[in-house]
């Protein structure tokens, strides 16, 4: 156990050295030391001298200590912990047994619950459930949720879990086709980004069978060029302004 000495003029803990650092006192029989020195009996005492010693002092005790029927209720005992000095001239430190601490998440906005007891988040008004995570993490024991646990919504996506600001914009895309070719040899499939048959070894060419085919071209109906080249003309010549406006 460490030993500390205070000063008994302004009550500073001492360091390593032997004077006060506040006001350079030096140590002295009087400076209080903690914890207190035991003294070492010189020898041993009589038996007689012993038994009427521990005799008075249980019977000093049982005085000092009230009866049961005096106090009524009996009140716990307080547990004890190892102290030291404050070096700074606060209270006693105390070693405790160390606590985890228990933190609980909301699944919709990412924040914590506050305090941790508490079962509604104050940031988006979510009920505490089953699907929002605990550190650390307990499943072992409560495999089902945990205590005070509202059960979650099996129906709920992930695109639900998010805010309304971190959600991803629905986009309708045109659906992709993935297109094979066949061997025209021995009639196998191509593997995928590969141009040589992995069955017979023919290198693909343009005779290979495409899956889907691709979609040739339509030329355009000469009958529709040639209404429409008519009406383009006709427009033409209305638009056009006639000789004797002209002439004017």
């Amino acid at each position: 156990m460490r030993v500390h000495r205070q000063c008994h003029r302004c009550q500073t803990t001492f360091g390593a050295d032997k004077v006060c650092q506040k006001c350079e006192h030096t140590r002295c029989k009087k400076c209080p030391r903690h914890p207190a020195k035991k003294e070492k009996s010189k020898g041993k005492a009589k038996e007689g001298e012993t038994a009427t010693t521990t005799t008075a002092a249980a019977a000093a005790a049982a005085a000092a200590t009230p009866s049961a029927a005096k106090i009524g209720t009996k009140t716990g005992k307080k547990q004890e912990y190892l102290t030291i000095k404050s070096r700074t001239g606060g209270p006693d430190l105390e070693r405790r047994p160390p606590k985890q601490r228990v933190r609980r998440h909301c699944h919709k906005c990412q924040n914590l619950f506050v305090p941790a007891t508490a079962t509604i988040c104050t940031h988006c008004q979510h009920t505490r459930c089953t699907k929002c995570p605990r550190d650390p993490a307990k499943k072992k024991k409560w495999p089902d949720g945990y205590p005070g646990d509202v059960p979650g919504s099996d129906t709920e996506t992930d695109a639900e879990i998010l805010p309304a600001h971190q959600r991803p914009e629905r986009v309708w895309r045109k659906p992709r086709m993935r297109i094979r070719w066949s061997c025209e040899q021995c009639n196998t499939l191509f593997m995928e980004k590969t141009k040589t048959c992995a069955n017979c070894g023919h290198d693909r060419c343009q005779s290979c069978v495409r899956l889907p085919p691709k979609k040739a071209k339509k030329e355009p109906d000469p009958a529709v060029l040639r209404s429409v080249e008519e009406k383009l003309a006709r427009f033409k010549m209305e638009g056009a302004p006639s000789g004797t406006e002209s002439a004017a």
